[in-house]
């Protein structure tokens, strides 16, 4: 199945850097083993197809604004959870927070940015092209 990405992730799919992306599933088409298709321009005359990878796994994903005793960014409580776990205090084997190493392996330069494009409450699922599970 075909997943349109936005120019500014190419290199880092190509590079190996973004090794997941975040996606609504409301009808569980993401499932191990399925071929992903991963291009730009997707339904357009730029439609490009620049690499295929294997779904090895997903994970639930939600991120909940205006929560109570949420982490606060710009001024907003928020709280990220994977699989039902709250990832904001958690810290990964390097002493990076959770929240760091989720931001970076979905392409983003920081935790900011990654909080930029997940502004609203979003349910959906981690679609993961490698081993790597949280």
């Amino acid at each position: 199945m075909v997943l349109g990405f936005k120019e500014q992730f190419v290199d880092r799919i190509l590079n190996g850097s973004k090794i997941h992306t975040i996606r609504e599933d409301s009808k569980s088409r993401w499932k191990q083993g399925r071929v992903i298709q991963m291009a730009t321009g997707v339904r357009t005359k730029k439609y490009n197809k620049f690499t295929e990878q294997i779904c090895i796994s997903t994970q639930k994903f939600q991120i909940i604004w205006n929560i109570p005793f949420g982490e606060e960014y710009k001024g907003r409580l928020f709280k990220v959870f994977i699989d039902d776990r709250c990832m904001n205090n958690n810290f990964w084997h390097t002493k990076e927070s959770m929240l760091e190493v989720i931001a970076r392996h979905d392409g983003f330069d920081s935790v900011n940015d990654f909080l930029d494009w997940f502004s609203e409450d979003f349910t959906g699922k981690l679609i993961h092209w490698t081993d790597l599970k949280y």
